[in-house]
């Protein structure tokens, strides 16, 4: 069993190596994507690109933050109970719950914590700026093509980054794949009585 615990912590700490990689890629795209764009401020349509990648970069973390959570919650119930000594995913679980990440804080969480102290925050607090320099943009372009060429793509986008933000911010996935764990291992000690 400590070989499967090793290995589970190795899974996270991939995913969380991961994560931290696509946030630089990320950096690095969009500063290349601002460069261009002050370069030649006239096509506000550029903006689909940065929202492009930061919809497709923001889902891909949130994936790997919800296997982390399954992995995790995974430990917590069936492996740290049988393991002495082992009980970082609990002990974790426990302090947060007292403190800042706490379930209660959680659930009135403001835009503002949502924004700066979030997982996925980088890509909403980037979507933001971004959202506020395409405006500017369009407004020194405005035509009708501009807005339903790419207003549709980018709003649509947005709220996109944003739901995803949000996945962090409340812990409502940890909690199911407690509750699905917690069911799973109770069929398991069911039907091997």
């Amino acid at each position: 069993m400590n070989e499967e615990y090793k290995m589970l912590r190795e899974e996270i700490v991939s995913n969380m190596k991961q994560i931290h990689q696509y946030f630089a890629l990320t950096n690095t795209a969009i500063f290349l994507i601002l460069a261009y764009i002050f370069g030649n401020p006239n096509n506000p349509n550029i903006f689909v690109a940065v929202f492009a990648i930061l919809v497709c970069i923001s889902v891909r973390v949130k994936r790997l933050m919800e296997g982390n959570v399954s992995i995790s919650t995974y430990m917590e119930i069936f492996l740290e109970p049988n393991l002495e000594g082992r009980s970082w995913e609990t002990s974790n679980h426990h302090r947060i719950g007292v403190g800042y990440n706490s379930h209660e804080i959680n659930k009135r969480s403001t835009f503002v914590d949502i924004l700066f102290f979030r997982a996925n925050s980088p890509y909403l607090l980037l979507g933001v700026i971004m959202y506020f320099l395409y405006f500017v943009v369009l407004i020194q372009n405005l035509s009708f093509l501009n807005i339903f060429a790419s207003g549709i793509f980018n709003t649509f986008a947005f709220f996109i980054i944003l739901y995803n933000a949000r996945f962090d911010a409340n812990n409502v996935g940890r909690d199911e794949y407690i509750n699905y764990w917690k069911k799973v291992k109770m069929q398991d000690e069911g039907t091997s009585d």
